[in-house]
Order: C-alpha cells, then sequence, then structure tokens
C-alpha cells in the first residue's frame, strides 16, 4: 500500500546520488521509492505499468503539489543497500538474489509483471522487511 508520510529511511552503503525535477502536483516522502515519467523526466511516486522506470529512494520530503514540473527538485540515493518492509507481500530466505520489483512508493514483490525493477535482494530480514541492492534505470 502506497504510503503519504515519510518514512525511516534505512539505507547501508550509500552512494551515488542524484538530483532530477519532480512532476507537477507531486509530493515525494522521504525514505520512499521514486520513479522517473520517461516522456517529462519527471519524478514521481507512481509506477505506471510499463512507463515508469526507477529511479532512487528519496533522501528528503519534496513538495511539488502546487508546482509545475521541475519548480522543485529532489535529491535520490541511487546506490546502495535499502531497507524495505512490506505489508501486502510476504518474502523468504530463498528469496536473496531473485529480483525485487516495485508495487508503490513504499512496497515491493518478486513478481515483475508490468512493475518496474528496483534491484536485487541481497537480505532476508523477516517475512515482511528484507535488504535489496538499488538497480536504478535510467532512461
Amino acid at each position: 500500500m502506497a504510503v503519504a508520510a515519510n518514512q525511516l529511511l534505512k539505507i547501508r552503503n550509500p552512494g551515488k546520488r542524484r538530483h532530477g525535477p519532480v512532476a507537477a502536483s507531486k509530493k515525494l516522502w522521504a525514505g520512499t521509492l521514486a520513479y522517473v515519467v520517461p516522456a517529462s523526466g519527471g519524478l514521481t511516486d507512481v509506477i505506471a505499468t510499463n512507463v515508469n522506470k526507477f529511479r532512487g529512494v528519496v533522501i528528503e520530503e519534496v513538495d511539488n503539489s502546487a508546482g509545475a514540473l521541475g519548480d522543485k527538485t529532489a535529491e535520490l540515493y541511487s546506490d546502495g543497500e535499502y531497507f524495505l518492509r512490506n505489508q501486502a507481500f510476504t518474502f523468504a530466505a530463498t528469496d536473496v538474489g531473485k529480483p525485487l520489483y516495485g508495487i508503490d512508493n513504499w512496497e515491493a514483490s518478486t513478481d515483475g509483471t508490468n512493475r518496474p525493477r528496483l534491484g536485487t535482494i541481497s537480505t532476508f530480514i523477516s517475512a515482511s522487511e528484507i535488504g535489496f541492492e538499488l538497480d536504478v534505470q535510467i532512461p
């Protein structure tokens, strides 16, 4: 389920950071997953089936809900191991090494049907929490 609040950011070995213009009328929450709309280059919090690509993890909240494309920019982690807690999908220890795909700005799954790839599962913590190595797709 998508979140509409800042999330505690858990990341190990953060590396590259990227900046990008935030899409019109969007608010990106800290600690959540961000996607880029290839047609405009704007960052958003929705996957838009088979269109938007994963761009990174939002570092600080950016509110462009009253702005046009690019009125605000967001800084994203695009490298490192990020820890994600799911509510709807469960994981198993055997998922380590499998690709991970975005469901929305907070949830993820090993089912890649019509979903953008986030990275590779690197750490199993529990059925509801895993670590994954970011695999940013730059259009």
